[in-house]
């Protein structure tokens, strides 16, 4: 059997793991996301991704999709706006429409953007978007094998020492399914 969300959620729902790799499971913490997907009726920019520097802003990049994939595939421009946060902060268990608010009025600053420009606004929210490497966290990486017979881990905590990606996803598939091949 192959889990692959976060390693505390592991814990959440499986009783028999224990001792040191338990411990090490604990020991990661992750990083909540709020991700808005935003429909426009123009582009915004030149751009597909642009990195935001200022904490004034409520998000930290603007992903313009439609940059790469044509808008005719949509029917409409399509903008992603991020935000890595702890779950505690506020932002993240804000309503909605605050979070729509922040944001379009970040936009509106970067971007001019005017709420007449906007066709639809969608909330996501993660708990468990990236996990947060520490010192020495080679050591808390945890193996694919648990400590329960025919039980496989797979997930964002192991891909380190790279960063996330889906490339380093399919790397991580592979590994762990050539050893659960082997059982």
């Amino acid at each position: 059997m192959l889990f692959t969300a976060s390693p505390s959620q592991l814990l959440d729902v499986c009783d028999g793991i224990d001792g040191p790799y338990r411990e090490r499971l604990r020991r990661i913490k992750y990083k909540a996301n709020i991700c808005a997907l935003v429909s426009l009726k123009k582009p915004l920019s030149n751009y597909y991704w642009t990195t935001v520097a200022d904490r004034r802003l409520p998000f930290v990049a603007v992903i313009e999709h439609t940059r790469i994939i044509p808008p005719d595939a949509y029917g409409t421009h399509i903008v992603y706006l991020t935000r890595y946060l702890d779950e505690s902060d506020p932002l993240f268990s804000a309503p909605d429409v605050d979070i729509r608010s922040a944001f379009l009025k970040g936009l509106g600053e970067m971007h001019g953007l005017n709420e007449d420009d906007v066709t639809g606004f969608f909330v996501h929210r993660s708990r468990f978007s990236q996990p947060v490497i520490t010192q020495r966290y080679s050591e808390v990486k945890p193996d694919y094998q648990t400590p329960v017979d025919g039980l496989f881990l797979a997930c964002m905590a192991q891909i380190y020492p790279e960063d996330r990606g889906m490339n380093y996803a399919i790397r991580e598939g592979r590994n762990v399914a050539s050893l659960m091949n082997q059982r």
